[in-house]
């Protein structure tokens, strides 16, 4: 029996491989000259970066702050030290939502701008 498969069948995922990277690049350029048009000078792009660092680090925090909470709440303590800690764990969840909010509102106002800031900190753990 002759094997039936077609030569060109493997090549096929390197090909869209190929051709996502290519996607990837042409939308990463597009960005850049979006963020350039509406945001000409360097100074003001670099503010506005800086605005999301800032508003990533808060969010960055809240989590964190979160995340301590509950560590301390699954230790054995009193139920009055419970529900302490579970109130702060409430304004803790609460504050980490305004900072979500914050980032998605400076998303809404510079979309280019956010979309090269998650390309930028995509490396980074949160």
């Amino acid at each position: 029996m002759a094997d039936t498969k077609d030569p060109f069948e493997s090549l096929l995922p390197r090909a869209i491989e190929a051709l996502q990277s290519i996607q990837n690049s042409l939308s990463v350029l597009a960005d850049v000259q979006l963020a350039a048009e509406f945001t000409p000078d360097h100074e003001s792009r670099t503010r506005v970066y800086r605005l999301f660092d800032a508003a990533k680090k808060r969010d960055s925090d809240a989590a964190d702050a979160i995340q301590a909470l509950r560590e301390r709440i699954d230790k054995p303590i009193s139920d009055e030290k419970n529900t302490e800690l579970r109130l702060q764990l409430k304004e803790a969840m609460d504050h980490r939502s305004e900072t979500l909010n914050a980032i998605a509102d400076l998303s809404k106002l510079f979309p280019a701008q956010s979309r090269l800031h998650r390309l930028d900190r995509s490396q980074e753990k949160r």
